[in-house]
């Protein structure tokens, strides 16, 4: 079993660098909870309103079939006749309503696993941060495959570890295995692992540190969009271009992947990413249709402000209305 390096302990980060950093996630951390009450709050919300909707639908449909079952005992009316009109009309309405409550709440619900997931990254941080400056114990070199050496579900990837200017990443074992690759191609650069798991990329000027964590990775963004589309029976995937992310979905419902740039499609954008952290995002979603020949239209931009489950139902909606007329 090696030593760590003299190297390695050179870049471990100082008392005063924890410090300020530890002040700084803590600050991050009551914003974090605030915006976990207010996701929880739009959660039970939309769930309320998709119950009260179905009660209401139900109530409905008893009356209606009521009224319809009277109508031939009873003298002609044509006011009876308007009366059930309306009432179908209204039931009819209600059950336009149901999908867009369902999508609201798939979203809001999915906004709030990410919120809660941000705290509990938050917190281990934290937690990570008043041992970061004991020294480390035994390490060794690793060798091999990334994919053998990077095995944890999920890892925290962090430069320049416990300082104030440190970066921090959220990845799954796949992409660790893919950053870990990477680097171990690199010149010069090596690996160690010690007996918690850690892995330690000791290149010139930029230590990175693998923490293995059993936290799931938070939704993003678009995680809470593609919640709100499912409502509707809708897939989105996620395409890339010129370094930006976006989604995809196609106009046709069913369409497979493969074929979806042979048709009209919806592609939904917001910035640079539609991957970032649903609490962080930093615009509000764009909707544009483009059809078989090319030519584009924006059919929906969400309202500054609005919280990433409002804006998603809305998207959703839209496309769910645009399709609809689509087929017709």
């Amino acid at each position: 079993m090696a030593r760590i390096t003299p190297g390695i302990l050179a870049e471990r980060p100082t008392l005063a660098g924890i410090t300020v950093k530890k002040r700084r996630m803590q600050e991050e951390l009551a914003g974090l909870n605030a915006h976990l009450q207010a996701t929880a709050a739009e959660r039970a919300g939309a769930v309320h309103g998709v119950n009260r909707l179905r009660g209401l639908m139900d109530n409905a449909t008893q009356q209606l079939a009521e009224h319809r079952a009277l109508l031939p005992l009873l003298p002609p009316d044509p006011r009876r006749n308007d009366r059930i009109a309306r009432e179908a009309s209204a039931l009819d309405h209600m059950h336009r309503r149901l999908p867009q409550a369902h999508a609201l709440a798939a979203a809001a619900t999915v906004a709030e696993e990410a919120a809660a997931l941000e705290v509990d990254w938050c917190q281990q941080h934290i937690l990570n941060l008043h041992r970061a400056h004991i020294p480390l114990q035994d390490t060794e070199p690793v060798t091999g495959r990334a994919e053998d050496i990077a095995v944890a579900r999920q890892y925290e990837a962090i430069l320049a570890p416990g300082e104030a200017d440190e970066i921090r990443r959220r990845l799954t074992q796949r992409k660790a295995a893919g950053l870990l690759d990477a680097w171990m191609r690199a010149p010069g650069v090596t690996v160690l692992r010690d007996g918690a798991g850690r892995l330690f990329i000791q290149a010139p000027g930029r230590p990175i540190e693998l923490r293995p964590t059993t936290l799931r990775v938070p939704p993003t963004a678009a995680d809470v969009l593609t919640a709100a589309l499912a409502a509707y029976g809708r897939d989105a995937y996620e395409e890339s271009e010129g370094g930006r992310t976006f989604l995809v979905v196609p106009v046709r419902a069913g369409t497979r992947r493969a074929e979806t740039f042979t048709g009209p499609y919806f592609t939904i954008r917001a910035g640079q990413s539609v991957a970032q952290p649903a609490h962080a995002r930093t615009e509000p979603w764009t909707l544009t249709v483009v059809d078989a020949l090319g030519a584009e239209e924006v059919l929906y931009t969400g309202e500054p402000g609005s919280s990433v489950a409002v804006d998603s139902a809305a998207c959703a909606q839209a496309i769910a209305e645009y399709a609809a007329r689509a087929a017709v």
